[in-house]
């Protein structure tokens, strides 16, 4: 628990920012959505992104970060 409110408070800095993020994947249960990740990946961290046009996995792309998890960022391509 405490791990998790530290990863969190430190995520929390790139709400609202505008990141390079490399996809990686389609996620295979929900469709739209892929994983991503940024250069300061934390064990564990995973940037969700909703499919776009451009959002394809080996892309690397510019995403406003809307939301912070404990884990993970939520960004918009």
């Amino acid at each position: 628990e405490a791990q998790a409110d530290i990863s969190a408070e430190w995520l929390s800095r790139f709400e609202g920012d505008r990141l390079s993020i490399l996809v990686d994947a389609p996620h295979p249960e929900w469709p739209g959505l892929h994983t991503g990740r940024r250069g300061f990946k934390l064990p564990k961290s995973t940037v969700w992104l909703h499919q776009r046009p451009g959002v394809e996995p080996g892309a690397l792309v510019d995403a406003d970060i809307v939301e912070c998890r404990d884990y993970d960022l939520v960004a918009l391509a």
